[in-house]
């Protein structure tokens, strides 16, 4: 007979009598940690009235706004202040520390982007797509700024325009920040280089690169003339390493700083932006009122794009669910990384709806299913914040044990939800696995579990042990409501799903990679938001999708995923593949880039709206919108002809462009137009039938009546309208 007993050491800090909470259960278990003396960086949400200079008198930086909710840099005495402040509704801490003291071609096809750049042109296209006069912004790690790819077509002009390094201190950071180094020549960008990855060179590639370097341009991205701007994000400090605590507590604030430093940028050479998110979690309440997703709502606007990937979780199992009503969920998390180590960790978000409560024990069982011992269950009906070791002994001397820590917010301002985050160590997963039960009278209740604390993992859950039948009335995973926080659940954002657009193709090693044709990817993670959204909204091509590769990341070992090389300039440089959401989201991208250089007043709605309408859908699609496919494919042909056909009064960089009289007969006014402007007429078979420069802002025509294309060239600056010939 096998005997079980239990001990356990339980502290418990109560925090807050209060009906909601300024913080997540995540910020809250971060505070807890803070040194009084120790700089953070936060997000926070204010009232409209509230007063900036009550901030700097008390030392509080204020870095970025974006409407009601600031990026800040504050200790923890300041934090004290702003929670005990009525006019500070939300906080949201990170763990940044701070000194004290001071693409390719068969992508392009099937995103009918030739049909917008190649001659002849599409009909209906008046002149090529490059995204000329844009800015393309990556958010992202593992640059490399001289790529060839990054260069003009001819080679001759470096197109990173800014490149803001926030991991580097050596220089000066932008103007409002006080981190990181912004570098605006090449020379400066080039002193430190990254050998621990490739991303951001590989997603800058797909979004704008121009294909120099490669034969006939044949690996050029989409946006190949747009001006790019790159932000190494800070993704760790010197206390979290890159994982899912990292991303949660570290990266959001410096990726809405990334975000706000692009637009700035743009606004000041008066440029409409499209930026790039390739970046992921699973914490967070996944139903648009995060800080972050609410931050790139007040960012967004005319002119100003937010573009995120839906994530790479189609086929895991790190979302479970129960609608309880005086019942309980039981599950069994697990991490895919280390379920068979001599340590499994898991880190776990879980949120209740709103203006509900529900209780968590957490236990062990063996490889049968059977309980072994079950702790006190923790309600969320006051915030608090657990340690906790729950050990249990039988048999043979054989002792098991679970440590825990717990950070519970009964109710979250940002949406009177209740909110548990949890970090588990099961020390003998080899014999036991842990098991997770939740009560509740009437909540319906979302987890996530994002694998490994401390390293980029993936989690789960399960309904039986591995290599063991499932347990009656044990629940496990799946992969619904699974895009990501950050880069898919925003309401302003635009969400990326992928499919498969390549061809099978061989490696530099001669080795075969395979390919396939319009089938979804089935890693893309699928939605819906917890509040019922569809995500993704559009899917793109994102597997085996070939782009700039990071020389200074190659080693021998990584020659599977190379497919080209060259030498430019005496150096040899590298095109590989990548599959992910990661790729898709800047095929997107990139064509919203088109976009804006047809109508540079586009919102992150009007955008939505055109590709509802324009979406390809086919039988791999199905018949209409969902959270597999969103809209369908993305057609940048459809797009943009859309927007041609529908341009009213656009804005060519902050002036709005007019036409007096129109309809007219042979003489026109232009209104709004910069200085040194010049004007082309197409028809709408895309012939150039007049083109000139406009004196005192006017020209005249003798053009038969009828329909025509009036496109303004300024520089890098360009707008179109329709306008109307008389008889």
């Amino acid at each position: 007979m096998k005997r079980i007993f239990f001990f356990g050491l339980i502290f418990i800090f109560v925090t807050s009598a209060f009906s909601q909470s300024k913080w997540t259960a995540g910020s809250q278990a971060q505070y807890q940690n803070l040194d009084r003396e120790e700089v953070t960086g936060l997000l926070i949400e204010v009232l409209p009235e509230f007063p900036e200079e009550s901030m700097r008198a008390r030392g509080i930086e204020v870095k970025s706004k974006a409407g009601s909710i600031w990026s800040v840099r504050a200790n923890k005495a300041q934090i004290d202040w702003m929670i005990s402040n009525p006019q500070i509704l939300t906080l949201e801490l990170s763990s940044v520390h701070f000194p004290l003291h001071k693409m390719d071609y068969q992508s392009r096809v099937a995103s009918s982007v030739l049909q917008v750049q190649q001659t002849p042109l599409a009909n209906g296209i008046p002149y090529p797509y490059t995204g000329k006069g844009v800015i393309v912004g990556i958010i992202d790690i593992g640059f490399q700024p001289d790529h060839p790819n990054f260069y003009d077509t001819n080679g001759q002009v470096n197109r990173v325009v800014r490149y803001w390094d926030q991991l580097d201190n050596s220089g000066n950071p932008p103007a409002g920040f006080s981190y990181g180094s912004l570098h605006t020549t090449l020379s400066d960008m080039l002193k430190k280089t990254y050998s621990d990855e490739m991303h951001g060179t590989h997603v800058t590639g797909i979004a704008g690169g121009s294909g120099y370097g490669s034969v006939n341009r044949k690996h050029a991205g989409v946006a190949y003339e747009s001006d790019l701007v790159m932000v190494n994000i800070r993704y760790y400090d010197n206390t979290l390493p890159p994982s899912a605590k990292g991303d949660l507590l570290v990266a959001s604030p410096s990726i809405i700083d990334g975000l706000n430093y692009i637009f700035q940028y743009a606004d000041s050479v008066g440029k409409p932006a499209v930026a790039n998110l390739s970046w992921g979690m699973y914490s967070g309440p996944h139903d648009g009122t995060s800080l972050f997703d609410r931050a790139i709502e007040n960012l967004t606007g005319s002119g100003k794009i937010f573009v995120g990937a839906a994530g790479n979780s189609g086929w895991g199992r790190n979302h479970v669910m129960g609608d309880l009503n005086k019942d309980t969920l039981r599950t069994m998390p697990f991490n895919n990384r280390n379920v068979r180590d001599d340590v499994e960790d898991m880190f776990i978000d879980m949120w209740g709806s709103a203006g509900t409560e529900f209780s968590v024990a957490l236990g062990l069982c063996d490889t049968n299913g059977v309980e072994m011992g079950l702790s006190t269950f923790y309600s969320t009906q006051k915030d608090t914040v657990i340690h906790d070791i729950l050990t249990v002994s039988y048999g043979g001397g054989l002792i098991d044990s679970l440590e825990y820590n717990l950070s519970i917010v009964a109710s979250v301002a940002a949406n009177g939800k209740p909110n548990i985050l949890f970090e588990i160590y099961n020390y003998t997963p080899q014999r036991s696995r842990t098991i997770l039960h939740v009560k509740s009278d009437s909540s319906v209740v979302h987890a996530w579990n994002s694998g490994q604390i401390l390293k980029w993992g993936d989690g789960g859950f399960s309904a039986a042990f591995w290599g063991h039948p499932n347990i009656p009335g044990y629940t496990g995973g799946n992969s619904d409501y699974m895009v990501g926080e950050n880069g898919g659940t925003g309401k302003q954002t635009i969400t990326a799903g992928a499919y498969n657009a390549s061809k099978t193709i061989l490696n530099i090693n001669g080795d075969t990679i395979w390919g396939g044709w319009g089938n979804r990817s089935g890693f893309s993670s699928r939605g819906p938001t917890v509040d019922g959204r569809m995500k993704p909204d559009i899917s793109a091509p994102g597997e085996n999708v070939i782009s700039s590769f990071n020389r200074h990341y190659y080693t021998p070992g990584r020659r599977k995923d190379i497919v080209d090389s060259s030498i430019v300039n005496g150096t040899t440089e590298y095109w590989s593949v990548a599959s992910g959401t990661s790729m898709a989201s800047p095929n997107t991208c990139g064509v919203l880039a088109l976009f804006l250089q047809a109508d540079s007043s586009l919102t992150p709605d009007r955008i939505k709206s055109i590709l509802s309408q324009t979406a390809l859908l086919d039988n791999e699609t199905g018949n209409g919108p969902g959270n597999e496919w969103g809209w369908g494919k993305l057609d940048a042909y459809a797009g943009l002809l859309h927007i041609n056909e529908h341009l009213a009064v656009p804005v060519i960089q902050k002036d709005l462009l007019k036409v007096y009289p129109n309809p007219g007969k042979s003489t026109f006014t232009v209104w709004g137009v910069p200085e040194n402007a010049d004007f082309t007429l197409f028809d709408f078979s895309g012939r150039t039938v007049q083109s000139g420069h406009l004196e005192a802002s006017s020209f005249q025509t003798n053009l038969g009546a009828g329909l025509y294309v009036l496109h303004i060239q300024s520089g890098n600056s360009s707008a179109s309208l329709k306008i109307q010939i008389l008889p």
